[in-house]
């Protein structure tokens, strides 16, 4: 295939991934695409590994962050192959099923007005930790939400430059505050029922957990400072829930213990309730009863380092700050550092 030919090319994102990254390239080393990787300061010799597959190589300078890394890649790959339409971004921990590529671009060439389109993602090792088995039931619901897609998705080159891509002030969260900007410019989004990739979490301990929930707090408190007085009232339900449950109801809980356990009980069997409703949301999603269990669990206990998460961004905010997130996979307790 001559360079004239090419209408897909492929933005591979990564920070010290190690052997994820090497099976993510060798799943597309034969994939007849110009492939870009943007490498965000690793220690690992990440940026020799891509080499050595072909890619073309880009070195993110800090702050890192998911957005400013798809960015780079989708410039790089633009300049060198300006004749591209679509690009399809994929994060160097999983492996693109073989298939994807040709019924990704078959649905994108039969509808003009589709921006994106994403596939199945399967969690590689579900039985890994339980917290790899919370991200296999995080890309089921996903899978669910037809208006947004994940950082893997395939993407219309002209939209994308329309759009300017993702917002670089987001730490987390870029991709669907990336749909909202889609929706609101009447391009639509798609969910095709055909495995799109394998993603391999390694979250192993639950300090990783903890930070990847803080860091979606501020996310979800960043996205509402940016579009909360919209039509949409983004993310403004999602932040008032952590601020309620994540930090006004214990501090009420703490409060009232002062005077009396007793009446503390009041307020702290709010918890319960948070617990039930989730767990009977999540029956109704069609997710199993011990599924359901799990997710009621982890979803109430979220709320606490979510609304940490908020109230650093608030701090960064204030202070004028900005924040960006160490990748939790490779240390012992992800860090905002600024």
């Amino acid at each position: 295939m001559t360079d004239g030919e090419y209408r897909l090319g492929i933005v591979v994102i990564g920070r010290n991934e190690g052997e994820r990254l090497t099976r993510c390239l060798e799943c597309i080393r034969d994939e007849p695409y110009p492939l870009v990787y943007v490498d965000s300061g690793s220690t690992d010799g990440s940026p020799e590994t891509a080499r050595s597959h072909g890619a073309h190589v880009t070195l993110l300078e800090p702050p890192f962050s998911a957005g400013r890394a798809r960015n780079a890649g989708f410039a790089a790959l633009v300049e060198r192959h300006p004749q591209l339409q679509y690009v399809q971004f994929l994060e160097g921990d999983c492996d693109l099923n073989p298939g994807w590529l040709a019924a990704g671009l078959r649905e994108l060439q039969e509808n003009d007005r589709l921006a994106a389109v994403s596939g199945i993602l399967q969690e590689k090792y579900p039985e890994a930790s339980i917290y790899n088995h919370l991200c296999a039931l995080e890309w089921k619901w996903l899978a669910q939400a037809q208006h947004t897609c994940g950082g893997n998705s395939m993407m219309r080159v002209e939209t994308f430059r329309e759009l300017q891509g993702f917002d670089e002030r987001l730490i987390a969260g870029e991709e669907p505050e990336f749909c909202l900007r889609l929706s609101r410019a009447n391009w639509s989004i798609k969910h095709l029922e055909i495995e799109m990739a394998k993603h391999d979490a390694a979250i192993t301990r639950f300090s990783q957990w903890w930070m990847r929930s803080l860091r979606n707090g501020y996310s979800y408190a960043a996205c509402a400072d940016l579009h909360g007085d919209g039509p949409e009232r983004y993310r403004i339900r999602e932040t008032r829930s952590n601020w309620f449950w994540g930090l006004a109801l214990p501090l009420l809980i703490v409060a009232t213990a002062v005077y009396s356990w007793k009446l503390a009980l009041i307020p702290f069997a709010g918890y319960p309730v948070l617990f039930t409703k989730i767990l009977l949301h999540n029956r109704r999603k069609g997710f199993g009863k011990a599924d359901s269990l799990m997710l009621a669990c982890f979803c109430a206990m979220e709320k606490f380092p979510a609304a940490a998460g908020q109230i650093c961004f608030y701090r960064d905010k204030l202070g004028k700050k900005r924040a960006s997130v160490i990748d939790y996979k490779s240390s012992a307790a992800t860090k905002l550092r600024n």
